[in-house]
């Protein structure tokens, strides 16, 4: 099963949420450059912008663009280059261009590509489903120290325990037979021995039912033979 780091019952109206799925790649025949910008969302609040800056003199249009603006801001637009720089050094992918067209990248660059899409959106939540596959050591321990120092509500379904142990503060165990979930608090390391200790403590108590039941039956045949006689 896969752990899960904690369980969301309510998302603000506003929450801007970043989302990783298992087996994504960045596909696009944009370069780089412009597929991180429209994954971050700033392609489109710079077209808006373009198309208002000749009539900002009528008050209507001047309020939207100074909404966009903000947008555009909270969105990191403004350091973008430096941002976008940041997070590519940290997935390794420095080599590559920021004209190089995303297409030409090979099926793990586009798969870290995809990664540093979402991570540069700065969600408010981050659904992140197997984050570290295809990523080597360095790569893994700067994701690792990214998602710590993140203010983003995450949530990570990983099989890499390790990562798991260094990065969550609650498991989340999904019963697909019971329709249930339990929280627990802490890492992975934390989640398996609680769970192991919850397991011997069940099956203690099946012995000790077990023992309980063979007793009743020993003392039940021992009152029907001296009821026979």
């Amino acid at each position: 099963s896969c752990p899960v780091s904690l369980w969301v019952s309510w998302v603000p109206r506003r929450a801007l949420i970043g989302y990783l799925p298992q087996e994504a790649q960045a596909e696009s025949d944009e370069t780089l450059e412009d597929y991180l910008r429209r994954m971050v969302g700033l392609s489109d609040i710079e077209i808006e912008m373009k198309i208002l800056e000749p009539s900002l003199e009528e008050p209507k249009n001047l309020e939207q663009y100074e909404l966009l603006r903000q947008e555009y801001t909270r969105l990191g637009g403004d350091n973008f280059t430096r941002q976008s720089k940041n997070v590519l050094d940290g997935l390794r992918l420095a080599h590559i261009e920021p004209h190089r067209f995303v297409a030409e990248l090979s099926g793990g660059e586009k798969r870290k590509v995809a990664l540093a899409g979402v991570l540069l959106r700065g969600a408010d939540i981050l659904l992140l489903d197997e984050p570290t596959n295809n990523l080597d050591l360095r790569s893994l321990m700067w994701l690792e120290r990214f998602l710590n120092h993140s203010t983003a509500l995450c949530i990570i379904a990983s099989h890499d325990r390790r990562f798991l142990d260094n990065v969550v503060k609650k498991v989340i165990e999904i019963d697909w037979h019971k329709r249930d979930v339990t929280m627990y608090a802490g890492g992975w390391s934390i989640f398996a021995e609680m769970k192991a200790h919850i397991v011997r403590k069940h099956k203690e108590e099946y012995r000790a039912q077990e023992m309980e039941r063979e007793r009743l039956i020993v003392s039940s045949d021992q009152k029907m033979d001296w009821v026979e006689r």
